[in-house]
Protein backbone atom coordinates (compact mmCIF):
# COMPACT_ATOMS: atom_id res chain seq x y z
CA UNK A 1 0.00 0.00 0.00
CA UNK A 2 2.88 2.32 0.81
CA UNK A 3 4.43 1.67 -2.62
CA UNK A 4 1.21 2.72 -4.34
CA UNK A 5 1.04 5.89 -2.26
CA UNK A 6 4.67 6.77 -3.10
CA UNK A 7 4.05 6.11 -6.80
CA UNK A 8 1.00 8.38 -6.80
CA UNK A 9 2.90 11.17 -5.01
CA UNK A 10 5.81 10.84 -7.47
CA UNK A 11 3.45 10.94 -10.44
CA UNK A 12 1.67 14.02 -9.12
CA UNK A 13 5.00 15.75 -8.48
CA UNK A 14 6.17 15.07 -12.02
CA UNK A 15 2.94 16.47 -13.45
CA UNK A 16 2.45 19.50 -11.23
CA UNK A 17 5.90 20.49 -9.92
CA UNK A 18 7.56 22.99 -12.27
CA UNK A 19 11.06 21.89 -11.34
CA UNK A 20 10.40 18.24 -12.31
CA UNK A 21 7.98 18.69 -15.20
CA UNK A 22 9.14 17.92 -18.75
CA UNK A 23 7.81 21.28 -19.89
CA UNK A 24 10.13 23.20 -17.52
CA UNK A 25 12.34 24.47 -20.36
CA UNK A 26 9.43 26.31 -21.97
CA UNK A 27 8.37 29.81 -20.90
CA UNK A 28 5.54 29.89 -18.37
CA UNK A 29 3.09 31.44 -20.83
CA UNK A 30 3.66 28.63 -23.34
CA UNK A 31 3.27 26.01 -20.61
CA UNK A 32 0.02 27.61 -19.54
CA UNK A 33 -1.25 27.68 -23.10
CA UNK A 34 -0.40 24.02 -23.64
CA UNK A 35 -2.06 22.98 -20.39
CA UNK A 36 -5.19 25.01 -21.17
CA UNK A 37 -5.48 23.42 -24.61
CA UNK A 38 -4.96 19.94 -23.15
CA UNK A 39 -7.55 20.56 -20.44
CA UNK A 40 -10.03 21.75 -23.07
CA UNK A 41 -9.37 18.67 -25.23
CA UNK A 42 -9.72 16.22 -22.34
CA UNK A 43 -12.85 17.94 -21.03
CA UNK A 44 -14.39 17.78 -24.51
CA UNK A 45 -13.49 14.11 -24.97
CA UNK A 46 -14.85 13.20 -21.55
CA UNK A 47 -18.07 15.16 -22.09
CA UNK A 48 -18.68 13.64 -25.51
CA UNK A 49 -18.07 10.15 -24.17
CA UNK A 50 -20.29 10.51 -21.11
CA UNK A 51 -23.16 12.37 -22.73
CA UNK A 52 -23.08 10.27 -25.89
CA UNK A 53 -23.18 7.11 -23.82
CA UNK A 54 -26.04 8.34 -21.64
CA UNK A 55 -27.94 9.63 -24.68
CA UNK A 56 -27.43 6.29 -26.36
CA UNK A 57 -28.70 4.37 -23.32
CA UNK A 58 -31.73 6.64 -22.81
CA UNK A 59 -32.52 6.53 -26.50
CA UNK A 60 -32.61 2.74 -26.53
CA UNK A 61 -34.52 2.61 -23.24
CA UNK A 62 -37.22 4.90 -24.62
CA UNK A 63 -37.34 3.06 -27.93
CA UNK A 64 -37.85 -0.29 -26.22
CA UNK A 65 -40.56 0.92 -23.83
CA UNK A 66 -42.44 3.06 -26.33
CA UNK A 67 -42.30 0.76 -29.34
CA UNK A 68 -45.25 -1.34 -28.23
CA UNK A 69 -47.42 1.70 -27.49
CA UNK A 70 -46.45 3.37 -30.75
CA UNK A 71 -47.36 0.29 -32.80
CA UNK A 72 -50.76 -0.02 -31.12
CA UNK A 73 -51.56 3.65 -31.67
CA UNK A 74 -50.61 3.50 -35.31
CA UNK A 75 -52.99 0.58 -35.88
CA UNK A 76 -55.95 2.62 -34.66
CA UNK A 77 -55.30 5.37 -37.19
CA UNK A 78 -55.75 3.06 -40.19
Amino acid sequence: MENLKNWMVETANIMFDDSKNDLRSLPKTVRLQILIVLSFVWSTVFSLYVFSLTSFIWGWARRCTCAHRFNNCSLYHF
